[in-house]
């Protein structure tokens, strides 16, 4: 193949590189991050992640939180996630010619439903001792744009699927102070779709996948100041992953007329390290019947600078993303009418850690506002069933890329996001 022909051999990585970019984000939550592991938190907006004694699933913020279980049980919860994702006003160019991508102007639905389950079980070795493993599903995206959007040389569909594994053991230093620390075992699967070309019918289909697991830690500590007033402090490590994968690339008709051939299963592998992360967090009873609480993420997605692809037979290549740390603040309330019912609510300030320079259809991540309603019902002593929603704003964003090997394309974009979980516990 020669240079000089409409699609360079090279633009295949544009493939590779997108999937890494991929990975690292969600429509779901601020970066690529799914906090949607818990109704029962939810339903407070995660305001009381690093501090809650309700159940098992505050251990995915804090481990710590387990030396509050008093006998043995389970958590086990399923959420929905709904979002209503726009982009409009697209307008794209091909690389080089400078001529227009054809395609709709606007792209609706481009984030389909999700169901992520989380499952926890823990045992009480001792008072001062106690054992649990959690299930979760850490990180997720899914976006379809469709072959014919104007955006295609960006991406088309991508999909990232997520597991983490975390047993967890707790020691009671005294009566109330507690430390914990556990082991975490992370799977992630990708695929991405995309076009690349030089203009219309010079494209090529590229299908890219890639897979890896990974391990890290978490630790925790809780302190109970007074009988009502509880702080919480959890880390999360970084986890670094090599996903390794095949690309095939199907070339059009123009393209394989000047002697390009399908190609399948070219080896490829990406680096990608999931943040740094930490969690505090305060819980204070104002009365038998009512509870406050007010909980602090820091994420470190300034790890995320930049992206290099390797594959056989080609250059690696590299892509800058710039993205920052970021926070998110919440805040919630529960209500105790009596020994059966708990009501619910709260409120959450997102930060999005993507600057405007790199957002793209893949990553078109905003700062959020989260407010969530939840409430929960005691059938026995040891069976409760919990309920959630929370309704999330996204902040409209604007996109303009320009890039050598894809052209430029402006995007504006728009969205919000409804969230249903349901969770049980039992206890034995």
């Amino acid at each position: 193949m020669k240079n000089s022909h409409p699609f360079k051999r090279s633009h295949v990585l544009a493939s590779l590189v997108a999937l890494s970019a991929m990975i690292s984000t969600s429509v779901f939550a601020s970066g690529y991050a799914i906090k949607e592991v818990s109704a029962s938190l939810l339903g407070n907006a995660f305001a009381g992640a690093s501090t809650s004694n309700e159940d098992l699933s505050s251990m995915h913020f804090n481990p710590a939180t387990i030396s509050l279980m008093e006998t043995n049980g389970f958590y086990v919860t399923g959420t929905g996630i709904f979002p209503h994702f726009d982009a409009k006003n697209i307008e794209a160019t091909y690389p080089g010619s400078g001529l227009p991508v054809s395609g709709p102007n606007e792209s609706n639905n481009n984030a389909p439903n999700q169901i992520v389950p989380a499952a926890y079980f823990g045992w009480n070795m001792s008072d001062d001792v106690k054992l649990a493993i959690a299930a979760t599903v850490p990180y997720g995206l899914s976006t379809e744009y469709g072959d014919d959007w104007a955006g295609r040389l960006y991406g088309v569909d991508t999909d990232v699927e997520s597991a983490n594994i975390n047993p967890v053991l707790s020691y009671n230093i005294t009566k109330e102070w507690a430390v914990a620390a556990g082991f975490e075992a992370q799977y992630i699967k990708a695929k991405l779709t995309q076009f690349n070309g030089m203009g219309p019918g010079y494209e090529a289909y590229s299908t890219v996948e890639g897979h890896d697991w990974g391990y890290g830690y978490n630790i925790g500590t809780i302190y109970q100041a007074t009988p009502e007033l509880r702080v919480g402090v959890g880390y999360q490590s970084p986890i670094a992953h090599t996903l390794h994968g095949t690309t095939d690339v199907e070339y059009s008709s123009a393209l394989q007329g000047l002697g390009y051939m399908n190609q399948s299963g070219l080896n490829a592998n990406a680096g990608l390290q999931t943040p740094q992360s930490a969690n505090a967090g305060v819980n204070y009873d104002i009365s038998p019947e009512w509870a406050v609480m007010a909980n602090v993420q820091w994420t470190n997605w300034s790890s995320l600078d930049n992206l290099t692809v390797v594959t056989d037979g080609l250059p690696d290549a590299t892509i800058e993303e710039d993205w920052d740390a970021s926070w998110f603040y919440a805040l919630g309330a529960s209500y105790r009418p009596d020994t059966a019912w708990t009501l619910r609510a709260g409120a959450a300030y997102d930060q999005s850690p993507v600057p405007g320079s790199t957002r793209n259809p893949g990553i078109p991540d905003s700062d959020r506002i989260w407010g969530s309603l939840g409430a929960s019902y005691n059938f026995t002593e040891c069976l409760r069933v919990d309920l959630g929603y929370a309704h999330v704003w996204l902040r409209d964003e604007s996109s303009h890329l320009d890039y050598a090997d894809k052209g430029t394309l402006g995007v504006d974009y728009n969205g919000s996001i409804d969230i249903v979980s349901a969770g049980l516990n039992f206890l034995f």
